[in-house]
Parts: structure tokens; C-alpha cells; sequence
């Protein structure tokens, strides 16, 4: 349900951005026949989010299914090494790029692992007893769903996720106990 709630918001959000885009594209193709331009606008948008937004949203929802069941087996694997509290889908933020992959939180520490269609490929450890603080951040300044993780030598890690509350209140928990 999650995947189809986050599939539906994303594809939604990308239907009318490419929407605005279109309609403003062709605004003087459109004055030109003599169309009226808000009348258009709106057609055009509305077209443009319901079709775009659905073929997005269901194209995000089945890539994410799929990366979740090859990451089963990296999973079973994992988890004879480390104790999994806590796992799902991430993307990891590097410089405005947003790079997918699978959040792993153990007794110590956050573990990334980006998926193999990535041009950056990352398997990276945060350990909690170097993280200061943990706090949720919206993505796009709308949608929250991100955690900004403060490390102890100034760095800051950002990551988006699903139920970010959830991730937040685990890390926390663990933060907690070291002390």
C-alpha cells in the first residue's frame, strides 16, 4: 500500500510539472489558432498530469517492487552478519542527485547499498555512535520525507525514505542507548 500511496504522490507531482511545461510550450502554437489560453491551460494540464502522472506513477511503482524483490536475497545475506532493526527503499542525496538504493539500520548504524542501474555505486556505513542528531526534512521543500542525519565531524548525510518518523524514532532509540 505504501508503494502505491508513494507511486500515486510522485507520479502526481510529475504529471503536473511536465503539465505546466507542456501547456507553456505550446502557449504560442495556441494563440495562434485563436484558442483561448486559459482554457487551454487547464485542458492541457489536466491531460497532461492524468496521463503522465498515471504512466509515471505506475512505471515508479513497478521499478520499486521489482528492486525490492532482488533485495530479498541481499537481505537473507545481510542479516546473518547483522541484526536488521529496521530496512526499506532509500535514495540517498549526493549534490542535488538522488541516488536509489536499500537503508539497512543495525544495532550500529545506518547501512546504504545503491541498486546496479546507479552511475554511483555506494555501500556506505554510518555509524551511530558518530551520529549527533537525526531529524526529518521535506524533499522539495513539500513532501516529508527525508532524514538529515547530523555526523559528529560536521558532515550531514540526507536520505529520503518511506515513514521517515519511523526511521527517525529507531535511530534516535539507538542514539539513546549508547549513552
Amino acid at each position: 500500500m505504501k508503494i502505491l500511496k508513494s507511486s500515486i504522490i510522485s507520479g502526481g507531482l510529475f504529471g503536473l510539472v511536465m503539465g505546466i511545461f507542456i501547456a507553456l510550450f505550446f502557449i504560442p502554437a495556441i494563440i495562434y489558432e485563436g484558442i483561448g489560453v486559459i482554457p487551454y491551460l487547464v485542458f492541457s494540464i489536466v491531460i497532461v498530469v492524468i496521463s503522465t502522472g498515471s504512466l509515471f506513477g505506475l512505471l515508479m511503482g513497478i521499478f520499486v517492487k521489482v528492486q525490492s524483490n532482488k533485495y530479498i536475497s541481499f537481505k537473507r545475506d545481510f542479516a546473518q552478519e547483522h541484526d536488521i532493526i529496521y530496512d526499506g527503499a532509500a535514495n540517498y542525496v549526493i549534490n542535488r542527485e538522488a541516488v536509489g538504493g536499500w537503508l539497512f539500520l543495525t544495532p550500529i548504524g545506518l547501512f546504504f547499498i545503491t541498486h546496479k542501474y546507479n552511475m554511483q555505486k555506494k555501500k556506505m556505513w554510518i555509524y551511530i555512535r558518530t551520529i549527533k542528531s537525526i531529524s526529518i526534512y521535506k524533499s522539495f521543500g513539500i513532501i516529508k520525507n527525508g532524514l538529515l542525519i547530523d555526523i559528529n565531524n560536521e558532515s550531514k548525510k540526507k536520505f529520503i525514505v518511506n515513514d521517515p518518523n519511523i526511521w527517525a524514532a529507531r535511530v534516535n532509540e539507538l542514539i539513546s542507548s549508547r549513552n
